[in-house]
């Protein structure tokens, strides 16, 4: 409980070589009179008790008055000297979260200053402190102080991290941009150059298969091409070669019109990717704006909690 604490001082008075045969020792009803208030650099006496006991020895009985006197520490240096000035320390630690992302050695300057500041005064407090084995209810406090400063660095540390896959996706989007220009310019002159041809091929198509209807209708054997069956050729001849046109000109129109969509779809599955401009979930900047809340909100709540405890142990008015 340092600096917190209360000590106890016992004073007893028997006698030494008389029993109660021959001295009695009792206590008045008003067992202890101070003569003045009673001041010491470090304690308050706070209380008092008395005690009666009666002691069998093997010369006889023996009378025991004690009394105890209970001194609270005063605190007041160490909250001037210790917890004030390591509360300024880490809340000076968080300044760094309003500078400018890109000033790393500012931030970097604070923070270890912050935390070198800390470890010396709590050096200076150690010299003041009882040598003890246990944890006292300071060392609690430094312990958590130079836990939030560290972590003030650990902050900084991920903050540069995401500043620089920041820039080097900003690089890339431009680097992956300049070529999907270029690859759109380059689908765009395919895209014409094949509606170009595609439509003139498609209209010869149409042409010789009209002919070739005409033709077939008319039943006329006068004349042989190499489209147009021999005149002893029948109907069933003539209909399965108009069903031939007409599937070789579907088939070339669908092979055009999937070569044009397949680019599209290169060209959106790159986009769903690698967009160039996508929101990115976590940024330096709302790591800083998240630590501008919680750091302070944390130590907040610390100080709540340390604090409520260590008043409700207290044994002492405040």
């Amino acid at each position: 409980m340092f600096p917190f604490d209360s000590l106890s001082c016992e004073i007893v008075l028997e006698s030494y070589s008389f029993n109660t045969d021959e001295v009695r020792l009792m206590w008045h009803d008003v067992p202890i009179t101070m003569m003045e208030k009673v001041e010491l650099p470090d304690f308050d006496l706070i209380g008092w008790s008395t005690d009666h006991q009666r002691l069998e020895y093997p010369n006889g009985i023996w009378d025991r008055a004690k009394v105890k006197f209970t001194f609270a520490r005063r605190y007041g240096f160490y909250l001037f000297q210790s917890y004030f000035p390591t509360s300024l320390t880490v809340i000076s630690s968080w300044v760094g979260f309003f500078f400018d992302v890109r000033s790393v050695s500012a931030r970097i300057t604070l923070g270890v200053s912050s935390l070198l500041a800390l470890t010396f005064q709590f050096g200076n407090v150690l010299r003041h402190l009882p040598r003890v084995s246990y944890i006292k209810c300071l060392d609690v406090w430094m312990i958590f102080s130079v836990i939030f400063i560290f972590c003030t660095l650990v902050e900084l540390a991920i903050v540069c991290q995401l500043n620089r896959w920041e820039r080097e996706r900003q690089i890339g989007s431009k680097v992956l941009g300049h070529w999907l220009n270029q690859i759109r310019k380059t689908r765009k002159k395919e895209t014409k150059g094949e509606e170009g041809n595609g439509g003139g091929l498609l209209r010869k198509r149409m042409q010789g298969l009209a002919q070739l209807k005409t033709d077939a209708n008319a039943g006329s054997g006068g004349t042989t091409t190499t489209a147009i069956p021999a005149p002893n050729s029948n109907n069933t001849d003539n209909n399965k070669l108009v069903a031939n046109n007409f599937a070789s000109i579907e088939h070339d129109t669908y092979a055009y019109d999937k070569k044009s969509g397949f680019g599209y779809r290169v060209q959106q599955l790159v986009y769903m990717l690698c967009p160039p401009d996508r929101d990115w979930t976590i940024t330096s900047v709302q790591v800083d704006r998240c630590s501008m809340i919680m750091f302070p909100l944390s130590f907040l709540i610390f100080n709540v909690v340390y604090w409520s405890i260590y008043f409700m142990k207290m044994d002492r008015p405040m």
